[in-house]
């Protein structure tokens, strides 16, 4: 599907064609229905992608509740070396000491989980994600 994200245009190949006389005008709809491109006929030039209207279900919640502090979990596995696992919870959360980081570690290791910190929503989510990056199992949940 064609996606647009921070002023780039990105082409994942998920996308029917629809509309036009002979293919050569029309519209390139992502499959999700999240984006289309409407086609100039041959010789008019030029695309433009448009975003589709969605319609949202009431039953659906729209966001998190998002108020409140969150703590980041990480969980042992039998795949990350102890190393790895410190080395990887420095480098995604800041200020972290390497004796900080063996704790936490060596706890998830010991007891099946441990808590990294807590912090607003935002901020746990991104060093979860950051953690998830590097292959460590991590979570967030609310305190």
């Amino acid at each position: 599907c064609i996606k647009k994200a921070m002023g780039a245009v990105a082409f994942c190949g998920a996308v029917a064609l629809r509309g036009g006389s002979g293919g050569r005008s029309g519209a390139a709809v992502c499959r999700d229905g999240a984006s289309a491109v409407r086609v100039a006929p041959r010789g008019q030039g030029g695309a433009t992608l448009t975003p589709t209207p969605t319609k949202q279900k009431a039953t659906e919640t729209v966001r998190k509740d998002m108020g409140g502090m969150y703590k980041v979990l990480i969980f042992d596995d039998s795949f990350n070396s102890m190393e790895y696992v410190a080395m990887s919870l420095q480098r995604v959360v800041p200020g972290l000491s390497q004796s900080q980081a063996w704790a936490i570690m060596k706890k998830s290791h010991d007891e099946g989980s441990a808590v990294v910190g807590v912090w607003v929503f935002e901020l746990a989510e991104a060093y979860c994600d950051g953690l998830r990056g590097c292959g460590i199992g991590s979570d967030i949940e609310k305190e």
